[in-house]
C-alpha cells in the first residue's frame, strides 16, 4: 500500500468515513494553507489512537468490530484494496497460533497492537511481551477494571518451582521448567531424570520445614546445586550441572527480588487481566527463559483451568 501523500495516508489509517476525518480533509482541500494544520492534526489523532503515523505500510485502525472476529485490516495489491482479513476470536476450543512475518516497518506490531487493542476492547485479555518498549499505547484501550497494567521485571515476585495450579502435576511443571532451562534442547544424557530427582527431594524438604504451600526459591535451589559433585560414569551429567549452574546465576542476578520467593500467587492474579510484560533491558538467555516461562505458566495454567 502506498498512499499518494501523508494526508490521505493519516486518514486511511484514521477511517476516511468519520466525520472529523472528512471535517479535516474537506478544509485542506479548499484552503492549501491549511493542510500542513490539517496532517498534523491527523498525526495527533493516529498516535493518540495507538497508530503509527510514520509507518507508511500500517493497517487503517478499526473502531466497530464484527461480531466473533478480530478485522485485521484490507490487502492492498499495489492497485486497490483486496478483501478484509480477520481471524475468528479464540475460545477453549478455539485456540488460535498465528505469526506476523514482514519487513521492517511493514507493519508488523501495528496488527499485533491492533489485534490485542480490539480482543480487548471485546472484553478478552492478553498477555503481550514487549522486548521495545512499543506497546503501552495498549494501556489506554480500554479502562476501568479491565485497563491493561505493565509489570517490570524487577516487579515480579514469582516461586519459579510452584506448579500453576493445584490439577498441574509437579513432576510435569518441573519437567516443564527442566526444558526451559535447556532451552529444550534434547539430550540423552540423564539431566532431566537427575533434574527432577533433585528438585523433587528439595521441595519434600522445603514441604516438611516451611509446609506444603512452599516451594524451593531460586537461590536454594542453586544451593542445592551447586553442592551437587559428580564424577565416574556420572560425568556427563556433571557437564550439564555446569551449564545449568551457569544459568541459574543468571537468572539470579537478573530476577534479584524474585530469587527468594517461594510461594506466590501474583501470576494467577495476572492471569484475569490484560498485562504489557516491559521486557526491555532484558538480553540472551533471561530474556528468553522468562518469555517463555510466561508463556508455559499459562499455558499450563489454562489448562489447569479447564481439567
Amino acid at each position: 500500500m502506498t498512499p499518494r501523500n501523508d494526508l490521505e495516508h493519516l486518514a486511511y489509517l484514521l477511517g476516511s468515513d468519520r466525520t472529523d476525518v472528512q471535517n479535516l480533509l474537506r478544509n485542506a482541500s479548499l484552503d492549501p494553507e491549511l493542510r500542513d494544520t490539517a496532517t498534523d492534526f491527523l498525526r495527533i489523532k493516529v498516535a493518540k489512537e495507538g497508530g503509527d503515523p510514520d509507518d507508511q505500510a500500517a493497517l487503517p485502525l478499526v473502531h466497530r468490530l464484527p461480531s466473533g472476529l478480530m478485522r485485521l485490516g484490507p490487502v492492498w495489491n499495489g492497485r486497490q484494496q483486496g478483501p478484509i482479513f480477520a481471524i475468528a476470536e479464540g475460545t477453549r476450543s478455539n485456540v488460535q497460533h498465528v505469526g506476523v512475518f514482514g519487513v521492517t516497518r511493514s507493519g508488523k506490531s501495528f496488527i499485533i497492537s491492533s489485534t490485542a487493542r480490539q480482543y480487548m476492547a471485546a472484553g478478552g485479555t492478553c498477555w503481550v511481551f514487549d522486548i521495545e518498549d512499543e506497546y503501552l499505547v495498549l494501556i489506554q484501550a480500554v479502562s476501568g477494571s479491565r485497563q491493561p497494567v505493565a509489570i517490570l521485571p524487577h516487579h515480579l515476585r514469582i516461586s519459579f518451582f510452584q506448579p500453576p495450579c493445584a490439577s498441574i502435576q509437579l513432576k510435569t511443571w518441573l519437567g516443564d521448567i527442566c526444558l526451559l532451562l535447556r532451552q529444550e534442547v534434547y539430550l540423552r544424557d540423564g539431566s532431566l531424570n537427575l533434574f527432577s530427582t533433585q528438585m523433587l527431594d528439595l521441595v519434600r524438604r522445603k514441604h516438611e520445614s516451611s509446609g506444603p504451600d512452599n516451594y524451593p526459591s531460586l537461590a536454594e535451589t542453586l544451593e542445592n546445586f551447586s553442592n551437587l559433585k559428580f564424577g565416574g560414569p556420572k560425568v556427563r551429567s556433571g557437564t550439564w550441572l555446569e551449564s545449568l549452574l551457569n544459568r541459574f546465576n543468571m537468572l539470579r542476578d537478573a530476577f534479584e527480588e524474585t530469587s527468594h520467593v517461594t510461594s506466590s500467587n501474583m501470576l494467577q492474579q495476572l492471569a484475569a487481566r490484560s498485562v504489557i510484560f516491559r521486557l526491555r533491558g532484558l538480553r540472551g538467555i533471561p530474556l528468553q527463559f522468562l518469555a517463555d516461562y510466561l508463556m508455559t505458566w499459562l499455558s499450563r495454567f489454562k489448562e489447569g483451568q479447564q481439567s
